[in-house]
């Protein structure tokens, strides 16, 4: 059975099949748990997985991930009421030490670190500034070996904007996120915990 919900003014409609037939990536079958977490992520934050503002993807031997995309992390920003807009970019080490450069153009002779932004609020003294280290989050994909700054520059700002907005924004992650790639419970063993306690 399909379940709807709006987004954006527009009818989104989910059924296990729809998703299992459209919208699952990698090399697995999803469980019908991880279908319906999937289906509830898209309905109750709101993201339209067809216009790939949210993902799920399965590979052998792991968990599903529940992906949201940076452009869904932006368009929720955008339409908060005291959201302000940000600054962010790539943190260098130049000469011994660290430096915060807008942008992620890589200065000759530089190394990247890490990357930071800040959220502006209009109902705060103090832009919320993140500061992250390359090292935490590039686990040798290939995207983030091909371009390292863009990629820590946009999961500063996707951390700057959880943090900004986490009565929005708090329980959606990227597929960056460290808290996607460590020590996650299956999620047959978290439901039979569930069940059990």
């Amino acid at each position: 059975k399909a379940i709807s919900f709006e987004v954006n003014g527009e009818e989104v409609k989910l059924s296990g099949n729809i998703i299992r037939e459209y919208l699952v990536s990698g090399n697995d079958d999803v469980t019908d748990q991880e279908v319906v977490n999937f289906l509830n992520l898209c309905r109750y934050q709101k993201l339209n997985p067809f216009l790939k503002e949210a993902y799920l993807i399965k590979f052998k031997g792991t968990p599903a991930q529940l992906i949201t995309s940076k452009e869904a992390f932006m368009k929720r920003a955008d339409a908060h009421p005291k959201y302000e807009g940000f600054e962010a970019g790539i943190v260098i080490e130049r000469d011994g030490e660290l430096v915060d450069i807008p942008g992620a153009l890589l200065p000759s002779g530089a190394a990247v670190k890490g990357g930071w932004a800040q959220v502006y609020r209009n109902d705060r003294k103090k832009p919320i500034y993140v500061r992250i280290s390359l090292a935490e989050f590039s686990k040798g994909q290939a995207t983030w070996k091909q371009m390292p700054q863009n990629m820590i520059r946009k999961t500063a700002i996707v951390n700057a904007l959880r943090e900004a907005f986490p009565e929005s924004l708090g329980a959606m992650y990227t597929e960056d996120d460290p808290v996607l790639h460590t020590q996650e419970v299956p999620v047959e063993e978290q439901v039979r915990r569930d069940v059990s306690e």
